[in-house]
């Protein structure tokens, strides 16, 4: 039986991060301490308010946006860990915009439908518990709810994402990764570490803004001369876009600026015409622009218990003695395994270590075994208590773990025993607080939080987005819980198997039942079960001048996003 050395399980997508801003008076939505900035105060101590966009950005500004039931959604302070909210309204009849942490509350909850006047390109956040009450600034950056029925100043806002999928761009011709150096030069490099991993974010129009994942604030720029280099901030020249290449061997990406395609040698970077590049000849020296777009963690993952909190790991063979397969409380290098799809479109999980697929008899008894046969074959299903279930494709046992940490594989999937938690292994990068909160810990940060991306389609089709792509989370095939995302985000509903299945029904093998229409994984420490993102391609109408109108006429899938997923995606 064969595997495949390299396939996609899961795109390594980052929870959304965005901020949210009022063109018309150019200040951010930004939450704070009550003592050290003007605004209305929900009595815990936090407000809600605005700030300049001429001031720096901090991560007061930062939100995520969280689905909520009937096509509304929360919207979550990620410093202050509560929720945007309006209260009852006053004698005047004014409301009190606040912060609460009642993320279930009516109040809490907001529709978001596209800004049709004035050439479009908004949103409008509408209060679910006031219809048609639009979320608006004055001129003092003072917020209120809006009842007028037409669009005036301060009602409009506008989403900038800051999260993306993380990738590596590797050179097909020249096997080398684009890479942001500790000093933040960009050059080739060998190496699949952190410094070698790159964020595209959503820019909105189809395009992407691609930032190094260890210099958060390092984006990736290009001059009409073809120099490469790294800018700490955004423009318009900063935009790429990815396509498929006509040869149908990686992706093209090319500077929306100028015109010209990110390109290497295998010892320096440059921009060059496209139609010049060199990329069907595997002996050639001369700059290539086709690149593949790997996931960051290489479909490599910790496998735990949620049961005992254990990671399975492996033991090598030991002279006469059998391989064995334990359960420890370390995520090291024993501890990881690499998800290979299988011709049968299962899956099987090699230990990296080691090099040994991990399997079950008939009897029950798990083993690991130096080549893959019918017994090392698994398939995926979704746990109701946050995971996974781990199912032998060839006996139908179901893997298990009890709270001692002994493995073993049942009958029944009913309890905890048999649900376990995939965590992306990522790449090292460096030895500071970054790598150690975000993995180590588990904790949900700003550079790396942990909430779930969101989107329902009404709320993607709101934003107006170009028929090229959308924002890495966008349609959610899986929700994460309110519960969860007060707690500041980690466990989502839903989750990996959508991922799983949503790739498979786009043609990569994977077979499944749901109908996600495309999956992402979030990565980060404690994360139970990654939530899906999907992808959707949309296409604007003119307003019919009846009001009737939201400014979104279809939504139909695409197939260029995820990046990772690119050898589904059609070319040109």
């Amino acid at each position: 039986m064969k595997t495949k050395a390299s396939p996609i399980v899961a795109p390594c997508i980052e929870s959304t991060r965005c901020l949210l801003t009022c063109p018309s008076r150019d200040v951010r939505l930004t939450s704070c301490c009550a003592s050290a900035k003007k605004g209305k105060s929900d009595g815990g101590g936090v407000v809600v308010s605005t700030t300049s966009t001429a001031k720096r950005q901090s991560c007061n500004d930062e939100w995520s946006i969280v689905p909520a039931d009937g096509g509304l959604v929360v919207l979550h302070s990620l410093k202050c860990n509560k929720y945007l909210s309006c209260g009852d309204a006053d004698d005047d009849g004014s409301t009190t915009i606040t912060l609460s942490d009642d993320a279930n509350s009516d109040f809490a909850k907001w529709r978001v439908e596209a800004s049709t006047e004035n050439g479009g390109g908004g949103i409008h956040l509408l209060s679910a518990a006031r219809e048609q009450s639009k979320l608006a600034c004055n001129e003092d950056g003072d917020l209120y709810l809006s009842q007028s029925i037409y669009e005036c100043m301060g009602e409009t806002w506008k989403i900038e994402f800051l999260s993306g999928e993380l990738l590596y761009v590797s050179s097909v011709q020249h096997d080398v990764r684009l890479r942001c150096d500790p000093t933040g030069i960009l050059d080739p490099s060998q190496n699949w570490k952190g410094w070698e991993v790159f964020r595209f974010i959503e820019a909105g129009d189809g395009s992407v803004y691609i930032s190094s994942w260890t210099h958060y604030n390092h984006y990736l720029s290009s001059s009409a001369d073809g120099r490469v280099f790294a800018t700490k901030k955004r423009g318009v020249d900063k935009k790429w876009t990815v396509t498929k290449a006509e040869n149908g061997k990686g992706v093209v990406i090319v500077s929306q600026a100028h015109g010209r395609a990110l390109a290497t040698n295998g010892n320096r970077l440059l921009t060059a015409d496209p139609v010049t590049l060199v990329d069907n000849n595997e002996d050639s020296e001369e700059p290539s622009g086709i690149w593949d777009l790997v996931p960051a963690n290489r479909n490599i993952f910790y496998i735990s218990s949620a049961s005992s909190n254990k990671y399975i790991g492996s033991i090598p063979c030991k002279r006469s003695g059998p391989s064995d397969a334990v359960t420890t409380n370390k995520r090291r290098a024993w501890e990881q395994w690499t998800f290979q799809e299988a011709d049968d479109g299962a899956m099987t999980l090699c230990s990296t270590a080691h090099q040994l697929y991990f399997g079950v008899d008939k009897l029950g008894k798990i083993t690991l075994s130096e080549a893959p046969g019918l017994n090392e074959l698994w398939t995926i299903e979704e746990s109701p208590h946050g995971g996974v279930f781990i199912v032998s494709d060839e006996h139908r046992s179901v893997l298990s773990c009890d709270t001692g940490g002994k493995l073993m594989a049942v009958t029944d999937k009913s309890d905890l025993e048999e649900t376990f938690r995939l965590e992306p292994c990522m790449p090292p990068s460096r030895s500071g607080p970054m790598i150690a909160g975000i993995v180590g810990g588990g904790l949900a940060t700003a550079a790396f939080a942990c909430a779930a991306p969101f989107m329902v389609t009404g709320v993607v089709a709101a934003m107006g987005f170009g028929e090229a792509g959308i924002a890495a989370g966008s349609v959610a095939a899986g929700m994460m819980s309110a519960e969860a995302a007060a707690a500041g985000g980690g466990v989502a509903a839903g989750g990996l198997v959508a991922s799983l299945q949503a790739i498979g029904a786009a043609g990569l093998g994977f077979v499944g039942t749901s109908t996600a229409i495309a999956g992402g994984a979030i990565v980060g420490g404690g994360v139970s079960a990654a939530t899906v993102a999907g992808i959707s391609n949309i296409s604007k109408q003119k307003d019919k001048g009846d009001g009737s109108s939201k400014g979104v006429d279809s939504i139909t899938p695409t197939t260029n996003r995820p990046f990772s997923a690119w050898k589904t995606w059609s070319s040109h």
